[in-house]
């Protein structure tokens, strides 16, 4: 039991600090400077005895990084919850920083799991990578764009760019000009990401859990290494779900679902869940239906029943999130796991 709970609402420069007693009153508000300095001056000697919480924002895992060898708890709570939780008319940061303040002390602060500083430093690597491989399809388009534009058709698909010196030729120089730049950013982007991959593989070799789960896991159909990768330094900890349906909503793979009188609907995909693991997951799935009979068959069966293949995907790659989960859990092999021949 603690004698004070405090709760930061985090801005760039500083926060707005509140501390409540144990039953929810706002004894002492302050404002606090985002520097290690400040923050230890602050609650440097509050171990034990205060009870600190925050959003997952900004500087949130940063502050833990600096308060947790002091021996101060920190809970860091996502924010769509507590948007639902305190959500009024009236915001402003002392605001949030009271509610924080009385739902820490009342027991009813939601929490994330908080990954190991290694961890969120090898993240950096692959979410970067994700970041510059959006960047040049989207630069690649551009290139295919501004051909279509002087009736140039592209024989090429799939986010590459045409490099066909005669189709390039006989544009304007203006157009020639701009084509070239674009295919000269797209080759230093494309450069960029293969020595980033080389990088991230040798940085992860540093640490031979990764590996071994990352080689675990690419034994599944249309995990390669990836989607491997990316979901180890994602996810850390599979047994922090506590079944295959927590692992596939948190995946954004699971329907919202409306039911009231008997009546049940299905909503859209929920969205308080990772968007960038679905994007993952359903990209893994449509390899999975190329190459493996069961996926494959679970995707012809609804586009058989007029399914849109956009739509047909997503029970594919729920299904995929479900066998990533037990071979993760397990720590077993796919082919043995589901007895393969």
């Amino acid at each position: 039991m603690y004698a004070l709970y405090c709760a930061l609402d985090i801005a760039r420069n500083d926060s707005r600090a509140a501390w409540s007693d144990r039953d929810g009153n706002i004894v002492r508000e302050k404002k606090i400077m985002m520097t290690r300095d400040a923050l230890i001056e602050t609650f440097g000697g509050e171990a034990g005895r205060t009870l600190l919480g925050c959003e997952a924002t900004g500087k949130a895992f940063w502050i833990h990084d600096v308060l947790s060898p002091l021996g101060v708890e920190l809970r860091i709570a996502p924010p769509n919850r507590l948007k639902v939780i305190y959500e009024t008319c009236y915001k402003t940061d002392k605001i949030d920083a009271r509610k924080m303040a009385s739902l820490l002390a009342k027991d009813l602060f939601p929490t994330v799991w908080v990954p190991p500083a290694h961890l969120r430093d090898l993240r950096e690597m692959t979410r970067l990578r994700a970041q510059m491989v959006r960047a040049r399809s989207q630069w690649a388009c551009r290139h295919h764009a501004l051909l279509s534009r002087w009736g140039v058709n592209s024989p090429n698909h799939g986010g590459e760019v045409v490099k066909d010196r005669d189709l390039v030729d006989a544009l304007g120089a203006g157009t020639r000009i701009a084509g070239r730049e674009i295919l000269r950013f797209v080759g230093d982007l494309n450069e960029r990401i293969r020595l980033l991959d080389r990088r991230a593989r040798m940085e992860i070799r540093k640490f031979p859990d990764f590996e071994r789960q990352i080689h675990l896991l690419m034994t599944i159909p249309g995990v390669g290494i990836l989607t491997a990768t990316v979901l180890v330094l994602e996810i850390g900890r599979i047994d922090r779900f506590p079944s295959h349906k927590h692992f596939a909503h948190y995946c954004r793979l699971t329907p919202g679902v409306d039911s009231t009188a008997g009546r049940r609907k299905d909503l859209h995909l929920a969205k308080d869940s990772r968007a960038d693991l679905g994007c993952l997951m359903v990209e893994a799935a449509w390899t999975a239906r190329r190459v493996d009979p069961y996926f494959a068959g679970q995707y012809q069966r609804r586009v058989a029943l007029g399914i849109k293949p956009r739509r047909a995907i997503v029970p594919v790659a729920r299904s995929l999130s479900h066998a990533i989960y037990r071979v993760w859990k397990s720590q077993t092999p796919y082919q043995e796991l589901f007895q393969l021949n």
